[in-house]
């Protein structure tokens, strides 16, 4: 019968990063980073344990190392992929990626009519985004019980935000 599609797929994406790895190539380090090649989306075949209520993003921080491209080690690409592949089957994980240094990023800055395009790399590192989650959960109490067990993403000492999503009824209010 053969591995569930899910198991497949975060596998071929962790041969992918070690192949990375193996040619020293520079990849932006994230919290989703064994889901770099491009970002994933859950096939909605796992059962949910319980109603899951809250929709959220989970925002990996960037360091100065993630703005370099710095690359993972294999251990940690190793661990972030175990530790997706248990939001996966959870039903946590809806989907997520990995994001290149801002330096390869634009901004669209908004004044009335007027558009301005800006380039990266953008400043402080430390309130840049270089990778994301989309979770749902029953509380952001869960979300925050799922993330103290991430492996830190980064070299260095790191941050992850929870932000929950608006839900139609906040905007009954």
């Amino acid at each position: 019968m053969g591995q569930p599609r899910d198991q497949v797929r975060n596998n071929e994406y962790l041969s992918i990063a070690q192949a990375h790895l193996q040619k020293r190539e520079k990849w932006s380090l994230t919290g989703s980073l064994v889901l770099s090649e491009g970002a994933i989306q859950s096939t909605g075949e796992h059962e949910s344990k319980g109603q899951m209520k809250m929709k959220c993003m989970v925002f990996v921080r960037a360091s100065k190392d993630s703005e370099k491209g710095s690359m993972p080690s294999a251990e940690l690409l190793a661990a972030m992929g175990k530790y997706n592949q248990e939001l996966i089957q959870a039903g946590i994980m809806k989907g997520g990626g990995g994001l290149k240094p801002t330096s390869h990023g634009k901004r669209v800055r908004f004044s009335g009519a007027q558009r301005t395009v800006v380039n990266g790399p953008f400043a402080p590192t430390e309130e840049q985004i270089s990778g994301y989650w989309l979770w749902e959960v029953r509380s952001i109490d869960e979300a925050v019980e799922w993330l103290k067990r991430c492996p830190n993403p980064m070299l260095v000492d790191s941050e992850i935000e929870i932000r929950p999503e608006y839900e139609p009824a906040d905007f009954a209010k």
